[in-house]
């Protein structure tokens, strides 16, 4: 099903008990695969770094990343969406006493 919110178009998929793809509907199964960030020295091994959506047929669909302040921050997340030709960076600014002071979103459509 296919839809809007403003002029934004939505999808909305319906998923088992697990979390997976309906079982009902054959074919809209999809795989999601986190890497997590290993800086042991500064104790930051629990912050996602990347993240893979695939999928049954192992094709990405959509992948992103996130880079960090030297303080465990997320600096800036980095999405690429295959399926619909969007590439998004949000920046994250902070003030000196760690609170966020701007989020900035740049969004590129076209021919990725």
């Amino acid at each position: 099903m296919v839809t809007s919110i403003g002029n934004a178009p939505c999808e909305f998929y319906g998923y088992d008990a697990d979390g997976n793809g309906d079982v009902s509907v054959p074919g809209d199964d999809w795989q999601q695969d986190i890497s997590y960030l290993r800086n042991t020295v500064y104790n930051m091994v629990s912050l996602p770094k990347d993240e893979c959506i695939t999928d049954k047929d192992g094709q990405l669909l959509r992948y992103s990343y996130v880079n960090y302040s030297p303080y465990g921050q997320p600096a800036h997340i980095h999405r690429v969406d295959k399926y619909l030709d969007l590439q998004a960076t949000t920046h994250i600014e902070y003030d000196p006493l760690g609170n966020i002071a701007a989020v900035i979103l740049l969004l590129l459509s076209g021919k990725l």
